[in-house]
């Protein structure tokens, strides 16, 4: 075995043990069993930044090019598979991302590894139920349990660290744990009918089909709905991967309940946790670099203790994310504050997972010098005066701020704050051997032991309530996180369709108000019109009764052409100002339809798009383009003069005879009168023929808008609706599933406070609908508000037991 191989299975194993995001030391000794490596060594400097995500870590894929160089051979690769299965296994759990990362590495070294998971699979499980109590210690535990309970004082110091220490306390343990995996068996269940019907709402989503078409607005208006789709479409992907990762968390951390340590960086979480737990080398934390990049994991009296990356440092957004994933599977939370430095943003984040509603530690990290041997000595002599001094920097003074700072932020009856000397406790660590005198005397002043006696005593009293309100409670928040967004963007959408419904349908009467009042100011427009030219037709005919041209000066004449220009330009007017008001009515609807940009910015709607069709075309263009050309060639052709001109001659040729006896001046009248007849009946023809044509021409227009609008909107309406339809059922679905956990939840509070109604084994053997119909409960999270629809007979005594319990408010019937 070559150094360079064993090397790169070293670092290969480093990399499998941040890929679920936790540094375990179950896999760190496991690890370390492979292969220990001195920490001042280049091998174990790479490791360092492996832990630290290090953006010059050596990658998985360099690794694997590393050994293939290496000519493994079966053996040597069935190996490295073997390692990494031990220790993905050695928290009893494999996390999906460890199989993920296995299944790649034996891909790349094209290798087996069905069977050797299969294996651990199995030997996982007998080392499991090895571990658990025999049924003598299982018997002497529930007699010590009961002494505890019924004879001695719980208060009592002496009697709570023997009961911690003991088989009842073990007990107690196993329990939580066993009700844990039911309840998670349970969730798991639900989630997966959860998932199956999101599949299935996405494929109905898939299924949706749009109108063929070739118009390019009404393809936009289908881009718009694809949008929309989509948008859904990866909200529900979103959501089936965060199901399977919560379920992923709550099972690696099924067997124990779980402690985080949080707080912002140098606040004293490592130091604190490894009081605690005892641990003698924290090899993770070696090497001066960035260490807590990941959440580390330890194991105290079968307890877990989660330490998490400091919250709220300057560009340290990543960390803070790091350190809130460990939130979901937490049982109990324990954010350390020091002394001199409350800070306000320290707690800003608790506002961020208040609805979690976990149990809450304040440990006051009071910092006071002890490193010189007069403050050391005047410590000892009085190990409990530093928690009774008064003023604003007293023990009381400090609880006043954090609660003060807290409050609105989380639900203060879930917080208890304990004052502990962090220094005093590290300094009895180190004389434990060498001085127990002083150890005994640091220890007891530095109140490490009121911490752990509270936390036992807590999971002694109520763990197996807390652990199944960490499993059950945390599962129902993400499905009820997917439908209260989903239920947001249904409201949005049909708000958004009903208003568009509202504006059609106020189109429609504006189209056929508006059109009308046009057409008949059109129509005036033109009356009008031959008013004027009548008006000038029989000033024209007495002037030029007798010019042989007359036609060619009729059409010359500024009078006349200016007439002529000014129904033009109030035609354009009438014209522009009926579009701009279309324009703005369709950029209301455009509004409505562009509220896509709320849901998702991938896709918009152009607002010239929907309006700049045929309407504006036909009525700012080719109406206004050929109204005049039309009424000139037609009205005011000099062909019409020819006609007049031979109307006149042969008038003339009949009415010669006649002449003969009429008067100069009835001659005049008589010509003056037959020109004017002439004008007025081509002016009237003429007027008639253009107005006709100009208005079929505003007509055809407006209608073909209206069409192309009721396509535009009759697609987007009926799409949408469709699309709502589905989310509704989705949506219903998840509510029902919601309530299904809420009731699960109901009737652990109730076994808790003695008054359940049946064994819980039992709820497997209940359908769906069954678990809410039979034990329906209303969940408020934002008031944390329990309220039970069905006889409890609780009395006022058990229901402030269950408020204590689960930091709700409970609602008993």
């Amino acid at each position: 075995m070559s150094e360079k191989y064993q090397n790169c299975v070293f670092l290969l194993a480093c990399h499998l043990i941040v890929a679920d995001g936790e540094i375990n030391t179950k896999e760190i000794s496991v690890l370390e069993n492979y292969l220990n490596v001195d920490n001042t060594k280049e091998l174990s400097i790479e490791k360092q930044k492996i832990f630290s995500d290090d953006e010059n870590k050596k990658s998985i894929e360099e690794l694997l090019l590393e050994l293939k160089g290496e000519q493994l051979t079966e053996e040597q690769k069935k190996e490295i598979i073997e390692i990494l299965s031990d220790i993905a296994f050695s928290d009893n759990y494999i996390s999906a991302q460890e199989q993920e990362l296995i299944e790649y590495i034996a891909q790349s070294l094209q290798v087996d590894y069905k069977d050797i998971l299969s294996q651990k699979s199995i030997l996982n499980e007998q080392e499991i139920e090895s571990t658990r109590l025999k049924l003598y210690q299982k018997v002497f535990g529930k007699i010590q349990k009961t002494f505890y309970n019924k004879f001695l004082n719980k208060e009592s110091e002496k009697n709570m660290d023997h009961l911690f220490g003991s088989l009842g306390f073990s007990t107690v343990i196993e329990k939580i744990s066993d009700e844990a995996i039911i309840d998670i068996n349970s969730v798991t269940e639900i989630i997966k009918k959860t998932n199956e019907d999101l599949v299935i709402g996405k494929q109905e989503i898939d299924k949706l089909t749009y109108p063929q078409t070739s118009r390019k607005e009404v393809e936009q208006i289908i881009d718009v709905v694809q949008g929309i789709k989509n948008h859904f479409n990866t909200m529900i992907n979103s959501s089936l991967a965060e199901n399977l990762a919560i379920l992923d968390k709550k099972k690696r951390n099924i067997r124990y309940f779980t402690i985080a340590f949080m707080g912002r960086t140098k606040a004293g979480k490592s130091t604190f946790h490894k009081i605690i737990t005892q641990e003698k080398n924290d090899d993770i934390g070696v090497g001066k670099l960035r260490t807590t990049r990941y959440n580390r994991s330890w194991y105290w009296d079968k307890l877990r203790i989660v330490d998490t990356p400091g919250i709220g440092a300057p560009g340290g957004d990543v960390d803070t994310e790091i350190a809130k994933s460990i939130i979901d599977e937490a049982d109990l939370i324990c954010y350390i504050v020091t002394s001199d430095a409350i800070q306000e943003t320290e707690f800003d984040f608790f506002e961020t997972i208040k609805e979690r509603n976990k149990p809450l530690y304040i440990i006051l990290n009071v910092k006071s010098n002890l490193t010189e041997n007069i403050r050391l000595k005047r410590f000892l002599r009085d190990p409990h005066k530093w928690r009774e001094c008064n003023g604003p920097q007293s023990i009381q003074g400090h609880f006043d701020r954090i609660r003060e700072r807290l409050d609105g932020k989380y639900n203060m009856d879930a917080v208890k704050v304990i004052p502990i000397h962090l220094l005093a406790a590290q300094i009895a660590m180190q004389e434990k051997e060498s001085n127990p005198e002083n150890y005994k005397s640091l220890l007891e002043g530095s109140n490490i032991m009121e911490f752990i006696r509270s936390v036992k005593k807590e999971v002694y009293e109520s763990g197996s309530l807390k652990k199944s309100l960490s499993v059950i409670d945390g599962t129902a928040y993400q499905i009820h996180l997917f439908h209260q967004q989903l239920q947001s963007d249904i409201v949005q959408l049909k708000k958004s369709t009903e208003s568009l419904k509202k504006k059609n349908d106020s189109l429609k009467e504006f189209f056929q108000r508006e059109s009308s009042k046009l057409t008949n100011n059109i129509a005036k427009l033109f009356k009008s019109t031959q008013d004027d030219l009548n008006n000038y037709a029989a000033i024209f005919a007495d002037i030029n009764y007798e010019n042989k041209n007359a036609g060619k000066t009729w059409k010359e004449d500024s009078n006349v052409g200016n007439k002529i220009s000014d129904l033009n330009e109030q035609i354009t007017k009438k014209l522009k100002n009926f579009n701009e008001e279309i324009k703005e009515r369709i950029e209301e609807i455009s509004s409505d339809i562009k509220f896509i940009d709320k849901i998702s910015s991938t896709v918009s709607v152009q607002t010239d798009s929907i309006y700049d069709t045929r309407l504006g075309a036909g009525i700012t263009g080719a109406i206004i383009t050929a109204i005049a050309p039309v009424i000139i060639s037609q009205l005011w052709h000099p062909g019409g003069w020819i006609l007049a001109a031979c109307t006149l001659i042969v008038s003339g040729i009949v009415g010669f005879f006649t002449s003969l006896f009429e008067s100069k001046e009835d001659k005049k009248k008589k010509a003056k009168k037959k020109l004017r007849e002439q004008l007025y009946e081509n002016i009237e023809k003429n007027i008639n023929t253009n107005k006709k044509e100009a208005l079929n021409k505003i007509h055809s227009s407006i209608s073909s808008m209206n069409d192309s609008l009721k396509s535009l909107l009759g697609t987007y309406i009926d799409e949408v609706e469709q699309l709502i339809r589905i989310l509704e059922d989705i949506q219903e679905k998840c509510i029902g599933k919601e309530q299904n956990i809420n009731a699960l939840i109901s009737l652990r509070i109730l076994e808790y406070v003695h008054k359940e109604p049946f064994a819980v084994k039992k709820q497997s053997q209940l359908q769906e609908k069954e678990i809410r119909q039979m034990f329906p409960v209303e969940r408020d999270w934002e008031k944390q508000t329990l309220t039970y629809h069905y006889t409890t007979n609780c009395s006022d005594r058990e229901k402030k037991e269950a408020e204590k319990a689960t930091q709700m408010n409970i609602i008993f019937k």
